[in-house]
């Protein structure tokens, strides 16, 4: 898939420690990771600018403070610490079109015509990069 050439092979690195064997050192694998990354923030979603105006650095260090009091606190380890997130998407055919409405109206429409339907994908990736396969949702008729 897209994801192998970063997929983990072993244990999470320690960006602490840099005598561990698991952080990257070489060039080329660098470079392809910063690659990959460049790929990926190219297709970053638009934020709301309200959260975007929110996330300032203060915020975020206060917010990651007590995140680690609260792990260690707790007695959290890594393997049980997971990242899940949630996305749909279309499948079908979509053509452009135009659409005629009451300018007067103040709601926004956009019409999808043609065979289409939305899908649902749950993933999931702990701490210690391992992950859970992930969850695609289709169109049902039942719930079993």
């Amino acid at each position: 898939g897209l994801a192998d050439p970063i997929k983990p092979t072993g244990p999470a690195p320690d960006p602490a420690d840099p005598t561990d064997p698991a952080v990257p050192t070489d060039p080329n694998q660098l470079n392809h990771n910063f690659k990959y990354l460049t790929y990926l923030l190219g297709k970053r979603r638009r934020v709301e600018a309200q959260r975007m105006n929110g996330a300032t650095k203060e915020v975020l260090r206060r917010w990651f403070d007590a995140y680690k009091r609260l792990k260690t606190e707790q007695k959290i380890e890594n393997y049980n610490t997971y990242n899940i997130d949630e996305t749909g998407f279309s499948i079908g055919t979509m053509q452009s079109i135009r659409i005629i409405v009451d300018s007067t109206l103040r709601t926004r429409f956009q019409a999808y015509p043609g065979r289409q339907e939305w899908v649902s994908a749950v993933e999931c990736i702990c701490m210690d990069r391992t992950t859970i396969d992930p969850l695609i949702i289709f169109k049902g008729q039942n719930i079993l």
